[in-house]
């Protein structure tokens, strides 16, 4: 190998310190105008400046009146069981009177309110000592009323506080300022519910089935094309890629599943692996194994067959990484080796300069990371 595949190679590396230097300020810059959101939320009203904020300047802070804000029937990450919801969408029940209701139908044993309750009333427990921490996201409606587009567990904590006179009237809200076609609020409403907690995976798994039976609409029986187009179609609306065979097993969730056996899913957010059990059973057996996993959340067991899910994926995210480091270096060290003294000898100082700019930057890059790593090292065995 000549000696211009090491400068290839070498340029290749100053290009990932580039990388890694713009995503640095990045991080710099997101947190910036996080303690700038945060600073603005907390300043008395009376003060507060009329400042638009985001990544497209498309909404405003403000703080308004639990009253005046409405849930979305339709949204992925919703707090109550769906009879529940469906009263308070139509105005049939306000906010109050289904947290009442929610808490008696937890007392009676329903496993799918006592998981909403938990979740409900374990946020509502953080934000009584530390406040509201992230706004909520809304789009005004007409007479002056707010429909929410994210934080709904907030809006029912914040609710759930008020009843107990720990809370005050008003929400702090991220308000959208120019109008969302239903696709872009659907999208919407799924990111942000996927940074702040993630949507219950039997929601994820409905709402491929639901744009599978779409695209088969468009594409036919080409079983190639109408994967790809699913994924893509996903992709579009929640911002997540998915694998072909996470398509395929979440189709096989969502026609597998009944009623009962779902949202009960949703409120205790099962994982991967339980949701792979329990379509594997059917009727009676179904619902009493989805009511034993509940149950043993309820207990405090909580998921330690979830959380060893989450080890073992964060076990092989590392795994792989460190796999990449090592095959970066093996080939490295091959081009090292490979290449002649004797014909850099013949390159010109310019050359040679510039190859040296590019070694230098590299080693810049590696120490950067070893520094990274040896930190997170000190800070286990402190």
């Amino acid at each position: 190998m000549g000696s211009m595949g090491l400068r290839d190679t070498l340029q290749q590396l100053a290009s990932r310190s580039e990388v890694s230097r713009a995503e640095r300020v990045q991080e710099e810059t997101s947190a910036a105008e996080v303690a700038e959101r945060d600073a603005l939320a907390s300043a008395p009203a009376e003060v507060r400046p009329e400042v638009r904020y985001g990544g497209d300047g498309r909404y405003v802070p403000a703080v308004i009146p639990l009253e005046l804000i409405e849930i979305d029937a339709e949204q992925p990450r919703g707090y109550l069981p769906p009879a529940l919801r469906g009263k308070v969408a139509r105005g049939e029940l306000k906010p109050s009177e289904a947290l009442a209701a929610l808490v008696q139908q937890a007392q009676q044993g329903e496993r799918t309110a006592q998981g909403y309750l938990a979740s409900i009333s374990e946020l509502a427990e953080s934000m009584s000592q530390e406040g509201q921490l992230e706004p909520v996201g809304v789009t005004q409606l007409e007479e002056g009323r707010y429909r929410l587009i994210w934080g709904e567990r907030r809006y029912w904590a914040a609710w759930w506080l008020r009843a107990r006179g720990a809370w005050g009237d008003g929400l702090a809200c991220r308000v959208r300022v120019d109008e969302l076609e239903a696709r872009a609020l659907r999208r919407a409403q799924w990111a942000e519910n996927m940074q702040r907690e993630e949507v219950p995976l039997v929601r994820l798994a409905e709402l491929v089935a639901e744009v599978y039976q779409e695209v088969r609409q468009e594409v036919g029986g080409d079983q190639q094309r109408l994967a790809e187009r699913v994924i893509e179609v996903v992709r579009e609306r929640t911002g997540k890629v998915i694998a072909r065979s996470t398509m395929y097993f979440c189709l096989q969730i969502a026609g597998a599943l009944c009623d009962e056996a779902r949202e009960l899913a949703a409120a205790w957010r099962f994982s991967w692996r339980e949701l792979g059990k329990l379509a594997r059973l059917s009727g009676e057996q179904q619902v009493a194994v989805a009511r034993l996993i509940a149950s043993q959340r309820m207990k405090g067991e909580d998921g330690r067959g979830e959380e060893k899910d989450k080890r073992g994926q964060a076990l092989r995210r590392v795994g792989r990484k460190a796999a990449r480091w090592k095959k970066w270096a093996e080939g490295v060290k091959r081009v090292c080796e490979a290449e002649r003294l004797e014909r850099l000898a013949k390159l010109s100082e310019a050359e040679l300069r510039e190859i040296e700019a590019a070694v230098m930057q590299a080693l810049q890059a590696v120490n950067e990371q070893l520094d990274k790593v040896r930190r997170a090292l000190w800070e286990t065995a402190k």
